[in-house]
């Protein structure tokens, strides 16, 4: 998925969770309705600047197409580790400078762009992992 691709998907009030578990619904088994509507409240760090929506929209990718829990694990600990690699950490508020639990900072977000800015890296970033751990 090409970084237009991923701020159009941005653009069509899809988070960055949406965006990566959804580049994988067929993958896992589902459609992207609802993949959608299971990363539906995940963006923005799950709306407190906690864990990037992409990352948590890969744990949920992880989770459904390993099924096992050691082996989900395992993968998402790869995951995360390489997230981190280039990225720094996996912390919403961290990678983007602004929490989102606070209305004002979320806000500002948007408003610099930052959004349209940083996540469409994230979540390519995510789904670059994603290929080498999936298939």
């Amino acid at each position: 998925m090409t970084r237009t691709e991923i701020l159009q998907e941005l653009h069509n009030k899809r988070n960055c969770a949406m965006v990566t578990l959804g580049e994988y619904a067929d993958l896992i088994g589902f459609d992207r309705e609802e993949t959608d509507s299971f990363a539906l409240v995940f963006g923005g760090g799950m709306r407190k600047g906690n864990v990037c929506g992409a990352v948590t929209g890969a744990y949920m990718a992880i989770g459904s197409y390993f099924k096992e829990r050691d082996k989900a694990e395992e993968v998402a600990e790869q995951f995360e580790q390489k997230f981190k690699e280039k990225h720094g950490t996996i912390l919403c508020k961290e990678l983007l400078g602004k929490d989102f639990s606070i209305p004002e900072e979320r806000a500002e977000a948007f408003e610099k762009g930052l959004t349209d800015d940083k996540c469409p890296d994230f979540i390519a970033t995510a789904i670059d992992i994603l290929e080498e751990l999936l298939v």
